[in-house]
This record gives C-alpha cells, structure tokens and sequence, in this order.
C-alpha cells in the first residue's frame, strides 16, 4: 500500500521541474510535511529547489495580519480581562483550567464564524434558536437546544446558578480578549483565520507569490478553512484528498460523510493511486495486559517479531492510549529498529524540567529567616535541587 503523500511526492516530480521550486504544499499539519520531504528525496533522483512545504496553521499565520500569540499569554491577557469584568475575581489559579477552555471555545467559535454575541446570548425562550442568526450549522444549533432543553429541567442548583454568571460573562471576555489582542496586533488561531476570511471578502487578499498551490490529506474541514481554500481554488490551486474509494462509493458511509462534501466543492486535479481500501481483511491481535509497564515491554516484543520492519519502521505507528507511556515505549524500542512514528504529547508535569521547577517552588515556600537575616533552607529542599 503505497501512502498519499508518497504518491503526491512521485506526481509532483512527474511535473515539469522548474515549477517544483515555485510550488506551495499546504498539509493539515508539520508532521505531514516531514514525510512529504523525505519522499520527495527518496524518489528524486537530481537536485533541485524544494516546494515551499506548510501546514494549515502555519500558512494562516504567513498571510494573516496577526502574529500568533503564545497560548499561555493569551490566557494571561484573558485574565486580565477577566478581572477588572466582576466584582469578586477568582485566583489565576481558579481561573487557569476556565480560562484554558474559554480560549478553546473562542478558537472554534471564530474558525466556524459563528456570530458570537447571537451564541452568547442569555437565552431564556429556547425559540431564538430558531433563527439562524449565528452562523451555526443546522447540527449545531440541534445540539445546543438539545443542551438548553436539559439544563432547564430539574431543580435550580449551585452549579446551575455558576454556569449562568460564567455564560453572561463569555461575550464580555470574548470581545475584551479579541479587542486586547488587537491592539497588540496578535491573534489566536481562530482570530486568524477569521481575519483572513474577512480580508477575502472584502477583496484585500494579495495573491500568492508561488506559481503553484496544493492542498492535500485534509478531512473535516471547518467554515473558515472552505472560504481561504475557495479562495486559493480561484487562484489555480489543486486538491488531492486521501480517502478509501468504498466510503466515497457509499453514500450511507459515515466514513465518507465530510470528503464527499469537500470532493463536491474541489474536485481533485488528478486521481493518485495509493491502493487503500477498507473492504481488505486486516489481522487484529488483542493482548490482555494487567500493566502498562508490560504494555510498553508488548511493543518491542511486537517490533522484534515483525521482520519487515527491520530495515524500516517509518510505516509503523505506535498509537499510544495515555501520555505517560511514551518515554516507557521509546525506552522500550528495540536498537536495531530505524525510526518509528509515535504519536507525541507528553504532559509537562511528567517532564525533568517540571520537576525542577517544583523543586524550587518548594524551596523558596520553606525558606525560613535566622538570626541575623540569613536565609535558612530546608535541607531536604536543597538535596532534591542538587542530585
């Protein structure tokens, strides 16, 4: 089975060379564009410039207005807001988890240019739902007046009570947040995209300086990401989707539901041959394991038993179900194996660095002053900084 980013990299240097160097690849993400380069190196036999290879996120933030801003700045700069909006503000450190979800919230409400003061609203006759005011697609406003209609039921609670200050209070951050980023001439992802979308409308886009665009191994894809790629449609770009044929083929298929819908509004430039299908019988093995120290010990045994591997793994993932596994299953991997892909996100509490910094947090919370003014330190504090 020949991947799409395989067939993509052998299609772009079936094309005339000189337009090669010229061309821009837009990929969901980075780790799309790693293995795109290496096989454009395998199959490419002479020298020669490379295409300008971007994912989606990194393109809007290359034609955006807005730099991007660190996720943790904004969340400061949210707090901020947050504190001179009530009366009584909590602690950063109560507001941290809130805020982090808030900033999601706004990041999807923007790359889906929802009307935020129509969602915002104080919705007390469910009806308003009724008028698709927000931008909202005809499944989304279903599930929220799903939500609405549960949440009226049942007795009035403390929790109930917190939801609706929290919920009057989100159009107040919303704009406050978006308002305060702009002045600083920075955006989160979703302001963005949304900016980009606006400048689209109005005409003020700039085209490219690549001859050629392509866009490829996207899926579900939200509002903003089908206006920008309409756009790019109008200046000449090609689009190669990765989709199993008996899911399109099906139009009862769930599988197939989004890339039908993206098939329809950009046709692809050409039909690449990558050989998946879901009709095909796959072995499926099934380990009854009470550990995760044996889970990550399972995978070498897999990998040592797997020859076809041996030379190389770059065509193997290790899919791993808690973050925590991941330095357990990296330490785990047999030597002799050539790279392998493994899915990251590693929470920063189980890092070294982590460590240290609570080691030092517990450091200056137990220092204690002598006489004469010195510092005293706890001993088992400065142990645990210096070992």
């Amino acid at each position: 089975m020949q991947p799409i980013l395989e067939s993509l990299a052998i299609h772009l240097l079936s094309r005339d060379d000189s337009r090669l160097g010229n061309t821009r690849i837009i990929l969901p993400n980075r780790r799309a564009g790693l293995f795109l380069q290496r096989h454009l190196a395998r199959h490419n036999s002479q020298v020669q410039w490379s295409p300008a290879i971007s994912s989606i996120s990194d393109f809007i933030s290359e034609i955006s207005c807005y730099d991007p801003v660190d996720s943790l700045e904004a969340l400061f700069i949210l707090y901020d807001v947050y504190r001179v909006s009530v009366n009584e503000p909590e602690t950063l450190d109560d507001f941290y988890y809130l805020g982090e979800m808030m900033l999601r919230d706004f990041d999807e409400i923007d790359k889906y240019l929802v009307d935020a003061g129509m969602l915002f609203s104080n919705i007390i006759d469910l009806k308003a739902l009724e008028e698709p005011l927000a931008g909202l697609e005809p499944e989304q406003m279903a599930f929220i007046r799903q939500f609405w209609s549960g949440f009226y039921t049942g007795d009035q609670t403390p929790e109930k009570e917190q939801f609706f200050r929290i919920w009057k209070l989100l159009p107040l951050l919303y704009n406050g947040l978006r308002k305060a980023l702009d002045a600083r001439g920075t955006g989160y992802p979703g302001m963005q995209y949304r900016e980009v979308v606006g400048r689209i409308a109005r005409g003020e886009m700039d085209h490219l300086r690549e001859e050629s665009v392509i866009v490829a191994g996207f899926n579900a894809l939200n509002s903003c990401e089908k206006k920008i790629f309409s756009w790019l449609q109008q200046q000449g770009a090609g689009f190669f989707w990765d989709y199993d044929p008996h899911s399109m083929e099906d139009p009862e298929s769930e599988a197939g539901r989004f890339l039908r819908e993206n098939m329809r509004m950009f046709p692809q430039e050409t039909v690449l041959s990558h050989g998946r299908s879901a009709k095909g019988k796959y072995p499926i093995r099934v380990f009854e394991l009470p550990t995760d120290v044996l889970q990550a010990k399972t995978v070498h045994r897999i990998l040592k038993e797997d020859t076809a591997t041996r030379d190389d793994c770059t065509d193997t993932a290790v899919i791993l179900c808690d973050e925590a596994l991941l330095m357990p299953v990296i330490t785990s991997l047999p030597g002799d194996r050539e790279e392998i892909n493994i899915t990251m996100g590693y929470p920063m509490k189980n890092t070294p660095v982590s460590g240290l910094i609570d080691a030092l947090f517990r450091l200056q919370k137990n220092l204690r002053k002598g006489s004469g003014g010195r510092i005293l330190f706890y001993h088992k504090d400065v142990i645990s900084i210096l070992l």
